[in-house]
């Protein structure tokens, strides 16, 4: 059945983008404030929880979120060309 070859295709392709989101949610909220402290001279009061409370994780996976759906139409013309249907294709975005 072509749905789960365009499940399988559509997971591949996104399971990296998800590391990628990943390691931009940790450089931004932990690594990046951790080197400002230490070039600051600030590092005694640097809390890794603290960093992670006033992080704002759910601010970077809203905008993974908003990233993946502006590429849906590439994975749509993609998917078109290559014979699986728009029915399809719908089926597996929701």
């Amino acid at each position: 059945m072509k749905t789960r070859q365009v499940t399988k295709y559509l997971f591949k392709k996104q399971l990296p983008q998800i590391g990628v989101v990943y390691l931009t949610l940790i450089a931004l909220i932990i690594i990046l404030p951790f080197l400002l402290a230490a070039v600051s001279g600030t590092l005694s009061s640097f809390s890794i929880i603290d960093q992670l409370r006033g992080g704002s994780v759910s601010a970077v996976f809203g905008l993974y979120i908003f990233v993946v759906s502006t590429l849906s139409y590439e994975n749509f013309k993609f998917l078109i060309q290559n014979g699986i249907s728009r029915k399809t294709f719908f089926l597996k975005l929701s």
